[in-house]
């Protein structure tokens, strides 16, 4: 006789999506290598648009400040792809710890901190010929 299978057990909704095991800091914001962070990452080409768009946004320390740059509807406009989009892109960005958002207040947008995660490895660069780096 088969044996009954096993149902999963199902995901509660107030568990946290992101879990911070790793408990060593985010590397200083460099906007060359933040960048090239995001270019070289496996996320959805949305997710990468909005990483530069928020980076052309960010001041020297990674830093934007809540305000209506952040609003959804004008981040949606200024990259060209919808509100879901925006959403979900954010949401990956600060799961893969890309993003660090401020404290909730309200009903308006949080501020955002551009990180790199703790696991990233800059890629070594392909030697050029002739000597030079």
């Amino acid at each position: 006789m088969a044996e009954p299978l096993a149902r999963p057990t199902p995901r509660l909704l107030d568990t946290p999506v992101r879990v911070d095991t790793d408990p060593t800091p985010a590397a200083p914001y460099n906007r060359g290598t933040w960048e090239q962070a995001i270019r070289y990452s496996d996320l959805h080409p949305f997710s990468r648009l909005l990483a530069m768009m928020l980076a052309h946004y960010a001041d020297g320390a990674g830093h934007i400040p809540s305000g209506e740059i952040l609003a959804a509807p004008r981040l949606a406009k200024a990259c060209n792809v919808s509100l879901q989009n925006i959403g979900m892109s954010l949401n990956v960005l600060y799961r893969e710890r890309y993003l660090d958002r401020g404290p909730v207040g309200g009903h308006a947008p949080r501020s955002v901190t551009l990180t790199l995660p703790p696991s990233y490895q800059r890629p070594a660069l392909p030697h050029s010929p002739g000597g030079r780096p």
